[in-house]
């Protein structure tokens, strides 16, 4: 079984509910909540926080840059970053703003209010109640958990975690959708044609031992 990241718009089908509830399950057992957002209010209130962090991400020189770096020819022969193939879809092309890896987006996002693509999909933020070291393993983990299940039930996911690297606009989701909890990741699930491969260092290239 592989998992590939999805960076662009779903099929109109939506999760099941029962499916929805094996992701949450598997999120709790690993100590953390996944959280349907489902009002239109609060989808508003996302995109508009995704939208203001990746609008400060793309006047960012560094930011754009470092994107740069990361994001190479399919057969360049490196074994790390983001293909060209794998980033193709709009990055403005769904509910919630994505990465621009290939530059071609606009400055002007579209406002929240504009638009909610049907091909947005399920929203869902998994949160954790503290946040220590301890709590972000057990985010990690129940992460990990969430994609292979949904995997395993042919889901693919996209991230959206622009928000979550700024802190000010994180504080304003743990507060207004988050319940007060600590917002660890934004997450998209849904139904698409299967996701791109991306390349992967070996093992012994990441893990080290004493």
């Amino acid at each position: 079984m592989q998992r590939h990241t999805h960076r662009g718009p779903f099929q109109w089908s939506p999760l099941p509910q029962p499916l929805v509830g094996e992701l949450r399950e598997h999120a709790r057992a690993e100590g953390a909540e996944l959280h349907t957002v489902e009002s239109r209010c609060a989808q508003r209130h996302l995109a508009e926080l995704v939208r203001t962090a990746e609008a400060i991400n793309r006047d960012d020189p560094g930011h754009v840059a470092e994107l740069v770096h990361w994001t190479r020819a399919s057969r360049d022969g490196r074994q790390d970053g983001v293909p060209l193939a794998a980033c193709a879809c709009d990055p403005d092309g769904t509910g919630l703003a994505g990465r621009d890896f290939l530059l071609r987006a606009t400055h002007t996002l579209p406002t929240a209010s504009e638009v909610w693509p049907a091909g947005t999909g399920l929203v869902v933020l998994l949160t954790t109640r503290n946040d220590t070291h301890q709590d972000w393993l057990c985010a990690g983990q129940a992460l990990q958990r969430v994609l292979l299940h949904a995997t395993a039930r042919w889901t693919v996911t996209a991230f959206h975690t622009q928000p979550l690297e700024i802190p000010w606009l994180r504080a304003q989701l743990r507060t207004t959708i988050a319940r007060g909890e600590f917002p660890q990741m934004i997450l998209r699930p849904g139904h698409a044609t299967r996701g791109r491969p991306t390349p992967r260092r070996r093992p012994d290239a990441v893990l080290m031992s004493e």
